[in-house]
């Protein structure tokens, strides 16, 4: 605890604690919304690999598969 340590991703945060059984008590329910207004606040695009609320969240990248 101290100074430079960074701003944690609430989103992030929320969602971890949520995924293992903690509530957060953070209504996620529109995440779309929540993302659409954090850029707009911002001024920054929200990473498409952000890990729930990225455009790819739902996209697989698989490499070709040998038998």
């Amino acid at each position: 605890q101290g100074e430079r340590t960074g701003n944690v991703d609430l989103v992030t945060l929320g969602m971890n604690l949520f995924s293992q059984g903690v509530d957060p008590q953070i209504d996620f329910s529109q995440i779309d919304e929540i993302r659409r207004t954090s850029e707009y606040c911002n001024q920054m695009e929200i990473h498409p690999r952000h890990p729930y609320a990225g455009d790819l969240v739902y996209t697989a990248f698989s490499g070709s598969h040998q038998d």
